[in-house]
């Protein structure tokens, strides 16, 4: 429970709540005042006393049971606001910009925004790194918070006024979760840091009043899947309010819609105005020329401006830009601290979006307001005040720039930061920092050794943004390259972060191509069924995965056969049950050996319940499920074993999060059941939480219910479902999701005796011949069979409608 620090916050608190108690007080204020008068009444009227005093005491009960009534709502109300956290409207709408930051007329821009939040609940600004999307998102929020005066080119921001816009800067570099905790480092230092508090503080704070809430530097895939479960809770709250988001490439969410708004650069308006801004004026063909070398990208304008009398021409390019400015214009004017403490921001700004000076102690820096004030002067950085600290912001492409200009300088100030982060306990930072001071430290094992456990960690746990930065160090640092060359753990650690990054972004094929010329060592181990060391095993394992991802079961087979029987060993044992559920799950994907699939998956079960893995016995136990439910020898042992599943899901840490599997199996075990309309509820819940979760296996659970609605007769209910599947396997390439969304169209089309989704004959029977060839491609034997049997159905042949199953 968050208490007062002092006595100011205790009676701030106190007062905000008095006001919206004041029923309370008027009400006890009226019953004293009519116990008074009573009493009043009796001392001057020769009134009966016997009835007088009667009076006296009912108004004077009624006016303590007032008075009492007050006092305990309004102690339970302060309670409750100092339990969910108590934050004034002043630090959610703080200005963003300093009146020295120029804006620029985006006046399009500004009515498209208006236009789009009016209309829908998430909008997408997003454009080109530079362009200028956080300082008019900042600008926005400023404008409509009453921080500056409104301009006639901003005038559609008029429209925002029944809103408060709080703007948030979300650094993504390291997860989500860091993410917040830097929010709230930064924002609200007393507060317990969580997006769940951030939604009760927010509550607290505007109560029904509606709130934008602008989210910044989303640019990261990898953290979409949380932001998206966490936007779609904060909006279940706060239905009335707005998101805007603000990233590089357009932001995709399986549960929410978003509205996308591309974001331009400037036009040679805006940039005659933006040199006026800085002294400079510009002719015609200045303008035309500058803005041709320069994509009209404010960031690289503002620099160059800035530094106009010292900079010889403008290079084209953005980076090539900023990398020139910095190295022949800004550097050499700059003290050798305030390049130092220069270099060190940048390094900083890796892990996150602001930076606290403060974070320098202990590393040989001059971090003082002297140092400070000259990179502010020289346009390198911005500074705000958070809760009383100054925090610095750089814009990563002058980061990116930075460290290759001053690299001479990077090495040691890299090692004094890894060594501080890491006696600090931020290990995952610890790694990045000694990537950067490579070669230095990379002489002792401990170094090495650290980055394989972060990056192992990172792998199970999914944290694909920090994946992402250490697959990108990998990549660019040609010292880091050097020593991967001659350590083995090192290049096994950072193939299997950059391939994991790709895996979770998508990209199938661009990481098995670079697994397969990477990896070729372990996968002669493999070959051999020599021993695995952890890194070794996952780097097969994920091969495997991605193999299995790409229809080639039989390779993924062998290649798991060898992965279970390697985890016999005791530095492997954890991943057996993952391994032998593989097995099952690849022999289920191909419909071709279920005897086989179940026996794998009971192995599993047994090997996960020991060890306590949880959700493999979700996996384990769902995957049997399906197949029973196929062959339907599903009957009351099935049921209590889900029942049990369920109870200890909705105990467990995060278990809430696989209940849908769950939910899905029941639905399954009803509908054979005979019980459509538990099946369908059931379903309905699994859709609901998996949209809370923002997980993309909801398009698994659409194509249940559309099965429930298609054998039940709801023949236009169940397209629905079946296009939305069938929309999503397109856009992702998901082969089993086309072929099996096909069928269940035709074989609703067929049964209603209408044409729902094709237009002709000839197009129903070309959606069957397709999903066959997509099945037959894929090696899914069982969609092989399923779509043969509508093509039967076609001929006019009396078969029965077929249940479809997504393996």
């Amino acid at each position: 429970m968050v208490q007062g620090h002092n006595w100011r916050q205790r009676l701030r608190v106190w007062l905000s709540t008095f006001r919206w108690n004041w029923v309370f007080y008027a009400f006890t204020a009226l019953a004293i005042l009519l116990a008074i008068y009573t009493l009043v009444t009796f001392a001057l009227q020769d009134f009966q006393v016997g009835q007088t005093l009667r009076l006296s005491i009912v108004w004077a009960i009624l006016g303590m049971g007032w008075a009492t009534s007050g006092i305990v709502g309004n102690i339970l109300t302060i309670r409750a606001t100092r339990s969910i956290g108590s934050v004034p409207k002043r630090d959610f709408l703080r200005p963003n910009l300093t009146p020295m930051d120029s804006v620029v007329d985006r006046k399009s821009e500004t009515i498209a925004l208006v236009d789009a939040v009016k209309i829908h609940q998430v909008t997408n600004v997003h454009g080109r790194k530079g362009s200028g999307k956080s300082h008019f998102l900042s600008f926005v929020a400023d404008m409509a918070n009453g921080h500056r005066d409104m301009d006639e080119s901003h005038a559609a921001l008029k429209g925002l006024k029944r809103y408060s816009v709080v703007y948030i800067d979300l650094s993504e570099a390291l997860g989500f979760d860091d993410a917040v905790t830097q929010i709230f480092r930064s924002s609200f230092p007393d507060q317990p840091a969580s997006w769940m508090q951030f939604t009760k503080i927010v509550d607290a704070a505007f109560k029904a009043n509606p709130v934008i809430l602008i989210v910044d530097n989303v640019n990261a895939p990898g953290i979409w899947g949380p932001l998206g479960q966490a936007l779609y809770r904060y909006l279940s709250r706060r239905p009335a309010d707005r998101i805007v988001l603000g990233s590089i490439q357009p932001v995709k969410f399986y549960n929410l819609s978003v509205q996308s708004m591309l974001f331009g650069s400037l036009d040679s308006k805006a940039i005659s105005e933006l040199a006026a801004a800085n002294g400079i004026t510009l002719s015609t063909e200045d303008v035309n020329h500058v803005q041709a070398r320069s994509d009209g990208l404010p960031l690289f304008l503002r620099l160059l401006f800035a530094h106009w009398d010292n900079a010889e021409g403008a290079p084209s390019g953005t980076a090539e830009g900023i990398r020139h400015l910095l190295g022949d214009a800004i550097v050499p004017r700059l003290s050798e601290a305030s390049v130092d403490l220069l270099m060190s921001i940048a390094l900083l700004s890796v892990v996150g979006a602001e930076v606290d000076p403060n974070d320098l102690r202990g590393v040989p820096v001059d971090a003082s307001r002297e140092h400070l004030d000259e990179l502010r002067d020289f346009s390198l950085i911005v500074w705000r005040q958070r809760k009383g600290r100054s925090m610095v912001k750089l814009h990563d492409l002058v980061r990116d720039a930075v460290i290759e200009v001053c690299t001479d300088r990077l090495a040691p100030i890299a090692q004094a930061l890894a060594i501080n982060a890491f006696r600090g306990g931020a290990r995952s930072e610890a790694a990045i920092y000694w990537l950067y001071a490579a070669p230095n430290g990379f002489d002792d094992p401990d170094t090495v050794e650290l980055i394989e456990d972060v990056v192992l960690h990172a792998t199970n746990a999914k944290e694909y943004p920090l994946l992402t930065t250490l697959a990108l160090l990998s990549e660019s640092r040609m010292d880091v390259k050097r020593a991967a060359l001659g350590n083995m753990v090192l290049h096994n650690a950072l193939l299997l972060a950059r391939n994991s990054a790709l895996a979770g972004a998508g990209d199938y094929v661009a990481a098995i191509h670079d697994l397969e010329a990477g990896a070729t060592p372990i996968f002669r181990k493999v070959g051999a069924e020599e021993p695995l060391t952890p890194i070794e095993f996952e780097l097969a394992f994920l091969h495997a995965d991605l193999t299995h991802l790409q229809n080639r079961y039989r390779e993924a087979l062998d290649t798991f056969s060898v992965l279970r029987a390697a985890t016999e060993t005791s530095p492997l044992s954890a991943r057996k049950p993952k391994a032998e559920w593989m097995l099952g799950h690849v022999l289920r994907h191909q419909g071709r050996d279920l005897d086989s699939a179940l026996y794998h998956f009971a192995m599993a079960h047994g090997f996960a319940e020991e060890i306590g893995d949880l959700p493999t016995v979700v996996a384990a136990t769902t995957g049997r499920v399906t197949i029973e439910v196929l062959r339907r020898k599903a009957g009351a042992d099935t049921c209590a074993d889900l029942e049990k599943l369920e109870t200890r899901l909705g105990a467990a840490h995060n278990g809430r999060n696989f209940l849908p599997k769950v939910w899905k199996s029941q639905a399954q075990l009803a509908f054979l059941h005979g019980d459509i309309i538990e099946a369908q509820h059931l379903i309905d819940k699994a859709i609901k939480k998996s949209l809370e979760n923002n997980d993309r296996l909801m398009f698994n659970y659409h194509f249940e219910r559309a099965e429930f609605t298609r054998l039940d007769g709801e023949y236009m209910a169940c397209v629905e479902d079946y296009e939305r599947v069938l929309e999503y396997g397109r856009e992702n390439g998901d082969r089993n999701l086309i072929a099996n969304a096909l069928l269940g169209i035709v074989e609703a089309e067929v049964s209603y005796g209408k044409h729902l989704h094709h237009r002709s004959k000839a197009d129903i029977r070309a959606s069957v011949l397709q999903a066959r060839a997509i099945a037959v491609e894929a090696d899914i034997q069982f969609t092989v069979l399923q779509a043969e049997q509508t093509l039967s159905r076609l001929e006019g042949d009396t078969i029965e409608p077929a249940r479809l199953f997504l393996f």
